[in-house]
């Protein structure tokens, strides 16, 4: 066997080692999470994660006042037991205000918004729409993001709000990845948490996989065509920065990537 062959047939054989691994340690658990980052975490030229968790979520019609609003964005911050000093800050555009509050950490970032879009009739009458939204970054620890995205789900349910919260788990590789490795890593998500494909792209310029796992609450599955999915897998490649990205989201990829 010439030495080029071995090589890459090694290397072929600890992926497919790591990928029976990582099925065996996580067919046994249900966070969905865990579940990409133990898989993605495990190969070579891994650097870390980041997790994203994101809502918007209707809140009615009534006018409030600015402090009004701040007091509803700090018990949202208090009910996802998020503590200390946040910056407010408000801006008006147009039609559209929104008022935020944010704390920024060293490894974590989160925003609350309330914006509120204003009409007026043609008889000088006034009406208000409320959103509230969220937004929650936290690098390396895929614990903390699942747990703050069921805090969250749990705190919109209770105040009779939308709960559509996605979450996004971005990890980072120190070098190119090809698309076949890009491929086997994402298989190998798909089959720790029992998920069948629905429709894919998996091409260097754009990979894109679409799956369904009947181990994800139904709340959080969202149709398709005229299928149903709740995992979205993607990945991009940042020449600027040398560096791999693989993005796990469910029920699917809201950021731009």
């Amino acid at each position: 066997m010439k030495k080029g062959t071995r090589l890459l047939f090694t290397a072929v054989l600890a992926l497919v080692a790591v990928i029976v691994i990582s099925y065996d340690e996580f067919k046994e658990k249900e966070d969905i999470l865990l579940s990409a980052s133990y898989v993605v975490g495990n190969i070579a030229g891994f650097e870390g994660t980041r997790g994203i968790i994101e809502s918007a979520s209707y809140y009615g019609s009534e006018y409030l006042e600015d402090e009004e609003k701040i007091k509803l964005l700090k018990d949202v911050a208090k009910a996802l037991g998020i503590s200390g000093e946040f910056m407010i800050s408000s801006e008006r555009e147009h039609n559209r205000e929104t008022v935020r509050l944010s704390k920024e950490g060293l490894h974590s970032e989160t925003v609350f918004s309330i914006i509120t879009l204003e009409e007026k009739d043609a008889f000088g009458r006034y009406s208000f729409a409320q959103y509230i939204t969220c937004k929650i970054c936290i690098d390396n620890s895929p614990e903390s993001v699942s747990h703050y995205a069921d805090v969250l789900k749990s705190y919109l349910k209770e105040n009779g709000l939308s709960a559509d919260v996605t979450s996004t788990l971005i990890s980072y590789f120190n070098d190119e990845l090809d698309i076949k490795k890009i491929s086997a890593l994402a298989d190998a998500m798909l089959e720790s948490m029992n998920a069948k494909v629905v429709a894919e792209n998996r091409t260097k310029e754009l990979f894109s996989v679409y799956a369904y796992s009947g181990n994800i609450a139904n709340e959080d599955t969202i149709d398709l065509g005229s299928a149903k999915t709740n995992i979205n897998i993607a990945a991009n490649y940042n020449e600027g920065l040398k560096q791999t990205r693989i993005y796990f989201a469910t029920p699917i990829l809201d950021i731009e990537y």
